[in-house]
């Protein structure tokens, strides 16, 4: 049976990870997002928690996490801020990919980039936009005699230009299935096809994004990550999948608990709004589905690392997606409308959570699945 109560050392955790988002993370996000990057000093604060990039102690990390308290974790950062959040847990999935998936001599030569004070920029090249499953990535990696090529495109990149360690995941021209190759520097052939940090985007302003275009990028063979099987991959893709319901939450949870006191403060005809039922019964509503969301998230993450069926894991991990995201536009947008016309005005953050909440949907939701539960 899934234990649905915190452990003590998970709540102790929390308890420290809450109170650096409350001090340092919310202080800092409206300055963040203005310029497009998380500040350098909190950067590294949040690195130095150790729970960004969770290592194990035998791989010379200062601890692995499981997958629910990673989670757990990410949507208490994401309360703090979920563009910084997301910029700190996108960068340490790098990590996480090579430690589960990359040989001893792999992990030997790459982790330590994660290791120092400051850490190495860092990303993830997955997404490919339009709700894509793994199973339908089109990136693809053909090995030739001179080593491995691969020809695609990628959104939703981290520090795009060039990132001092990345791990891209495409599917093996020759067996079909999906692979991941560590590299570092800037790829020849990768080309910049869209800048967010120029161009602007919805939400999530402090992480540097963009999409690359891949054209024959040449990687050694020795790049491919071969230290575990295709099951491991998928839950290492899984575990970079479920931060963003994880970080959704967080976010939907910080508008619902603004907008609540708001609510309580606010009078009009001579009594809180909050008395009102049409005030009152959607943030009941909203704090009841977050609540729901977050139960579901937990027992996905439970049963994706006990899983053995790979199409299994993508499919409860997309529903738990879709699932979290809806929950969170609906949440943002009940907080906004609560707040009336200063929702809508950058005195008060919920305008910053409605958009973070909308920029992080769009990154990975397949509308069909939406309605679709599992229960074991």
């Amino acid at each position: 049976m899934f234990d649905l109560q915190r452990s003590d050392e998970q709540m102790e955790l929390l308890t420290l990870v809450h109170a650096f988002a409350e001090k340092e993370m919310r202080p800092l996000a409206r300055d963040a997002e203005k310029a497009r990057q998380v500040p350098v000093a909190l950067g590294n604060a949040l690195h130095a928690l150790g729970v960004s990039c969770p290592i194990p102690e035998e791989q010379g990390g200062q601890g692995a996490l499981d997958l629910v308290s990673y989670l757990m974790i990410a949507e208490e950062l994401a309360w703090g801020d979920p563009g910084i959040a997301y910029a700190s847990l996108a960068a340490g999935h790098a990590a996480i990919l090579i430690a589960r998936c990359g040989t001893r001599d792999q992990q030997r030569a790459w982790l330590p980039h994660f290791m120092q004070a400051a850490p190495a920029s860092s990303s993830v090249l997955f997404y490919e936009g339009f709700g894509r499953a793994p199973s339908e990535l089109r990136t693809r990696a053909e090995l030739t005699a001179s080593g491995w090529r691969i020809t695609g495109a990628k959104s939703e990149v981290l520090h795009p230009a060039a990132p001092d360690v990345a791990v891209i995941v495409a599917r093996r021209a020759d067996t079909q299935a999906l692979a991941a190759f560590a590299v570092s520097g800037a790829l020849e052939g990768a080309s910049l096809t869209r800048d967010d940090r120029a161009l602007g985007r919805i939400g999530l302003g402090a992480a540097p994004t963009g999409a690359l275009r891949l054209t024959d990028v040449a990687l050694p063979e020795s790049a491919l990550l071969s230290g575990a099987d295709d099951l491991a991959l998928e839950r290492a893709i899984a575990w970079v999948r479920l931060t963003l319901p994880a970080l959704a939450l967080g976010c939907a949870r910080a508008a619902s608990e603004f907008a609540r006191e708001y609510a309580t403060q606010r009078v009009a005809f001579g009594r809180p709004i909050a008395a009102f039922q049409g005030v009152a019964f959607p943030l009941a509503d909203s704090d009841m589905a977050i609540d729901a969301a977050r139960l579901e998230l937990w027992e996905t993450a439970r049963a994706v690392e006990a899983s053995d069926d790979a199409r299994q894991i993508q499919q409860r991990t997309g529903a738990c997606v879709a699932r979290a995201g809806e929950v969170a536009l609906q949440a943002t947008r009940d907080a906004l409308q609560t707040l009336g016309g200063h929702g809508f005005i950058t005195d008060y953050p919920v305008e910053r959570w409605y958009r973070c909440a909308a920029a992080l949907a769009a990154i990975d939701f397949d509308p069909s699945f939406l309605g679709t539960h599992y229960v074991t």
